[in-house]
């Protein structure tokens, strides 16, 4: 009935809904297919159940799901021959007045337990979802890389609206439904976040002494005629994927143009481990292993600018975009809508003034930098990210905010497309359709300005 009633919602998607008698079976169906699965969970199947780096709505919110406390448990069972087995035990007490009143369905106690309330919202976007997840599909098709994984918050609440894991399960596919398939990269695939993590090492800075602001370092050419400079300390000079030497930089322009070699030096001169650690511990990112400035101190300048030891998800680095969108406070991120339990209270990481300085920046990025070859329609700030990795090429990372349309508020975005190689080009593509999406699902476009800040 209630697929009767949505009809025209899916039919909207382009999603073709299966033969509707299908679905007075006890088994469950789900209308947006693969897309959700890293989300929602597969009930039917429970594929996956028992793994820890899983977040599945279905199972984790089980009790308000299905209306009763069963009690679950693993016990200990004796087998015949004097071996025992690890069991489930469950206690279905909760149930009793389904049985003790069966003769009367109308009685008190069974009304009572019928009208308990059963539903869990959460915050995803259901026609986000499927838009932002078909775009991120053909544009990687287009391009040829196999995977991908995007973050969509709400900027200032901090609330998920769209999670794209791809490829995403397929039944359909035989011997698709892989271990890597199943790994919900969004929230626990750990990557190094190459150069969107000099946004991370901007806030440590600004917020130890703000008047780093105005620190400049030589970005050189090289005598083997790379882009960079030498690091105290460091016995090999680091390198910048830029061609032509960005000279004396300060912070503002060496994130626009993405320069390695400043934020080397900003680490190792200005900023030191405990501070790039103490910032990085607020977004959950480990920059070394263990996460301790001792373990820090060697790879301090690698750590700078995103890569040694450095691991984020994709969540991660969509709450520090968001963070620098919300005026430098960490929103709290959750997936399931608030009950009216209270208001959710994010942390501030950052003035607001010395976020702005960010928040120009990431603009600048987009108008004139590394991502100014995006094509972005709308008023999009950003930071490209290109991390090296040891397997293949490289991945490819941008993360951004923006406002879908004039009077709706921001979104944060993240993107991470493995092995697609330089950010600013298969991640800052990708990123260019996802808020497209958004634009298509939020609102109506907004023309962007064309003019530097």
């Amino acid at each position: 009935a209630l697929l009767s009633e949505h009809r025209t919602f899916y039919d909207s998607m382009d999603l073709a809904l299966a033969d509707l008698d299908s679905t007075r079976t006890n088994k469950r169906y789900y209308p947006l297919g693969g897309r959700t699965y890293h989300f929602l969970g597969d009930h039917r199947t429970q594929r996956n159940w028992g793994a820890s780096n899983t977040s599945f709505v279905e199972r984790d919110e089980s009790l308000k799901l299905q209306g009763f406390d069963d009690y679950a448990s693993v016990v200990n069972v004796e087998q015949p021959g004097g071996a025992t087995r690890l069991m489930a035990k469950r206690d279905y007490r909760d149930l009793m007045p389904l049985v003790k009143y069966a003769k009367n369905p109308k009685h008190k106690k069974i009304q009572e337990l019928l009208a308990r309330d059963r539903t869990v919202q959460t915050t995803l976007d259901a026609r986000l979802q499927v838009v932002v997840g078909n775009a991120v599909r053909d544009t990687l098709l287009r391009r040829g890389v196999e995977s991908a994984s995007v973050v969509v918050l709400d900027a200032q609440s901090g609330e998920l609206r769209a999670m794209v894991n791809y490829p995403w399960p397929d039944e359909s596919v035989p011997g698709q439904m892989s271990g890597e398939i199943l790994l919900d990269r969004a929230r626990y695939g750990t990557y190094p976040p190459g150069s969107t993590f000099k946004i991370v090492t901007a806030m440590a800075a600004l917020d130890k002494n703000p008047a780093l602001i105005e620190k400049t370092y030589l970005c050189r050419r090289l005598e083997s005629g790379r882009v960079g400079n030498q690091v105290e300390g460091w016995g090999r000079p680091v390198r910048c994927f830029a061609t032509t030497p960005h000279g004396d930089v300060g912070l503002s322009e060496a994130l626009v143009y993405s320069c390695n070699a400043y934020f080397a030096q900003l680490a190792v001169d200005g900023l030191g481990g405990n501070a790039l650690l103490s910032m990085a511990s607020r977004f959950g990112i480990d920059v070394a292993s263990p996460n301790t400035p001792e373990t820090l101190r060697d790879a301090l300048h690698q750590a700078s600018f995103g890569q040694g030891q450095v691991l984020a998800t994709p969540l991660e680095m969509a709450r520090v975009a968001a963070t620098v969108s919300n005026g430098g406070v960490v929103p709290p991120t959750t997936w399931i809508a608030d009950s009216g339990t209270g208001e959710r209270r994010g942390t501030r990481v950052l003035e607001e003034s010395q976020n702005d300085v960010i928040a120009r920046a990431m603009r600048n990025v987009v108008i004139r930098g590394t991502a100014r070859s995006g094509g972005f329609g709308m008023t999009v700030s950003g930071k490209t990210g290109t991390a090296e990795v040891a397997n293949g090429a490289s991945h490819s990372w941008f993360i951004g905010f923006g406002a879908p349309a004039s009077g709706v508020g921001e979104v944060a975005v993240s993107v991470i497309v493995e092995h697609g190689g330089a950010g600013s080009g298969a991640a800052t593509r990708v990123g260019h359709a996802v808020f497209e999406a958004c634009q298509e699902v939020l609102g109506q476009p907004v023309v962007a300005d064309t003019q530097d800040d």
